[in-house]
């Protein structure tokens, strides 16, 4: 990386990009989950992904998938467990990304 003057400066990195926590939902009925449908632009592709969105500093993700589906749909969750966590490095909508999702079940 170049300092403001020019020069070449091994010991500057550029900065990470942030990690964004998200708690997402998994609402099933018998065998159909319900998830949101997007569409990159930039890719010209469609993908699915489950309710929910960021987790606040401080808040559980529980608290925050609860929250999140409250917002989205005005529907409570009755059941929620802890399925997993998954750490997703994407590039979407022209920008790379870095998301650790932490997935529940209601």
């Amino acid at each position: 990386m170049r300092s403001r003057a020019g020069l070449e400066r091994p010991d500057i990195v550029e900065p990470m990009p942030p990690i964004r926590p998200i708690a997402l939902a998994v609402p099933r009925r018998g065998n159909d989950l319900l998830v949101f449908e997007y569409h990159d632009l930039t890719k010209g592709e469609t993908f699915y992904r489950p309710l929910g969105g960021g987790i606040a500093f401080g808040e559980a993700a529980e608290a925050a998938v609860r929250r999140e589906l409250q917002e989205e749909l005005g529907a409570g969750l009755l059941d929620v467990r802890l399925a997993g966590v998954l750490e997703n490095i994407f590039h979407a909508f022209g920008r790379d990304g870095h998301a650790d999702l932490l997935h529940t079940v209601s």
